[in-house]
């Protein structure tokens, strides 16, 4: 049977990433804003939250209950479809090839109803755990931006990943980029323009 496994992990915001090397604040190289002071940058591990958290502790608690309601009837099924191929192997010498295929259809059925009961529940449990991590997401990132304006922070990223989850404005060049992209833009438009008028007609 198939075993419904819980994926413990912060989808929405990427906030696990297994196998990532830890982010090293103190090796960081000095970054420095044009006052010529350095970016204050702090890293959080989103699984250390998750996993170690008063609320992350019931998140995992109430999953495995879901996991376990919902496994319930699966492995009842699972018993009973395992029952009737026992039976069947008991008795098959002595039945009769119609009513041997009529109870080997049987059993195929239950196969099927089990499969779908797994895949449903699967199903259901992945949907309990992206509602519950979805609105502990929001608690965490709600937190972090409120704690990184208070200190006048610059930067916080994932330890795991290195993904930025917080920056402060002065750091976002995003607008000076796209300056520098439209005008270089219009100067290659100009160019081109330019080289169109006097370019000879062609004959």
């Amino acid at each position: 049977m198939k075993k419904i496994q819980i994926l413990i992990l912060l989808s929405s915001l990427n906030l696990i990433a297994a196998d990532k090397p830890k982010i090293d604040v103190e090796k960081r190289p000095e970054i420095k804003t044009e006052s010529s002071k350095p970016l204050k940058i702090k890293v959080i591990e989103g699984k250390t939250i998750l996993s170690n958290s008063k609320e992350g502790k019931e998140i995992e608690e109430k999953l495995m209950k879901v996991r376990k309601n919902l496994e319930g009837d699966i492995v009842k099924l699972q018993q009973s479809i395992e029952a009737d191929i026992k039976s069947l192997q008991s008795k098959a010498q002595i039945m009769t090839p119609e009513t041997l295929e009529i109870e080997q259809e049987k059993i195929m059925r239950k196969k099927k109803e089990h499969e779908l009961k797994v895949n449903q529940a699967q199903e259901d449990l992945n949907r309990h755990l992206q509602r519950e991590l979805g609105k502990f997401n929001k608690k965490i990132m709600d937190e972090v931006n409120d704690w990184a304006k208070k200190n006048d922070l610059d930067i916080v990223s994932l330890a795991e990943t290195g993904e930025v989850i917080y920056r402060s404005d002065k750091v976002d060049a995003t607008n000076e980029i796209m300056k520098l992209i439209n005008a270089k833009f219009d100067e290659t438009k100009k160019k081109e323009e330019v080289a169109q008028k006097t370019a000879a007609p062609i004959k």
